[in-house]
């Protein structure tokens, strides 16, 4: 479907743009399996405490605010972790924040003292074990996930 434009190159062609912004997103962060698996979005306390600190596996948590420039890279990471420890640990986003600063679950704030966006918790045994501010590098908790996992089994 082509757009009228204005500018000299001609016609805007929309599915391109899709296209080009489907690859990009693919290769931010994007799962490298055909599997569609995402970190899990939590919205509620108790849906936490099920989900992360009951699940009897490692749990790396993103606390964000929606609409949050720093925290949206952050996002694809969380994806991308999630695909690749799919059945050995709990990869999961929570909204902290709304837009207008919102908390939906304030007690999950206080509770871990989330007071600056994004914070990423690393959870071992339902204890927190390590806390991140503003990290990105996806190495970084792919070896703090390694080193609270369990070893394969032969």
């Amino acid at each position: 479907m082509a757009v009228p434009c204005r500018c000299r190159r001609g016609p805007f062609d929309v599915r391109a743009l899709v296209g080009a912004m489907s690859l990009l997103a693919v290769l931010a962060g994007g799962c490298a399996s055909a599997g569609p698996e995402k970190a899990l979005v939590i919205r509620r306390t108790e849906q936490f405490d099920r989900e992360v600190l009951q699940s009897g596996k490692p749990a790396l948590v993103l606390f964000s605010k929606q609409g949050c420039a720093p925290c949206a890279p952050l996002y694809g990471t969380m994806d991308r972790l999630a695909c690749e420890y799919k059945a050995r640990a709990v990869v999961a986003k929570f909204m902290a924040l709304t837009f207008f600063f919102h908390a939906p679950a304030p007690e999950l704030n206080a509770r871990y003292n989330i007071c600056w966006v994004p914070t990423v918790i690393l959870f071992a045994n339902g204890q927190p074990r390590r806390r991140w501010l503003c990290e990105y590098s996806i190495d970084t908790y792919r070896q703090a996930l390694n080193e609270v996992l369990p070893p394969p089994s032969p």
